[in-house]
């Protein structure tokens, strides 16, 4: 079975973006949303609201990498690559050798509320 590693940008309420990575996305945004331990620091006060752009690889290691590069970009760059998921290729030559997929969890953008919900059915049954 194949793991897959997912590199994710999320819009919050306030308006600012957030960068993380995570194995399970749909697992990883419902722990920003109820805003409890394991959730990152940052959306614990800053509520998420749109899944915005979304990246899948199968090494989690290479996930990582793109995570860095990404959260070290200007707010201007993060919204060129929402825009336009699949330049994330050109833009890193360093990563050149890595297979990114744009991944389409309920076609990005996608409110998270979407995402929340889904997910709670699935545990539900």
């Amino acid at each position: 079975e194949r793991i897959m590693a997912y590199i994710y940008i999320v819009s919050c309420e306030d308006g600012s973006l957030y960068t993380g990575i995570a194995k399970d996305i749909k697992k990883r945004l419902l722990q920003h949303v109820n805003r409890k331990k394991p959730s990152a620091k940052y959306t614990k006060s800053h509520i998420i609201k749109r899944l915005e752009a979304l990246w899948e690889t199968e090494n989690y290691a290479d996930a990582a990498k793109l995570e860095y590069r990404i959260k070290r970009l200007t707010r201007a760059k993060k919204q060129e690559f929402i825009a336009n998921p699949g330049k994330i290729k050109e833009a890193f030559s360093c990563l050149s050798g890595i297979d990114f997929v744009v991944s389409n969890i309920y076609a990005c953008p996608c409110d998270i509320n979407v995402i929340v919900t889904a997910q709670e059915e699935r545990d539900i049954s």
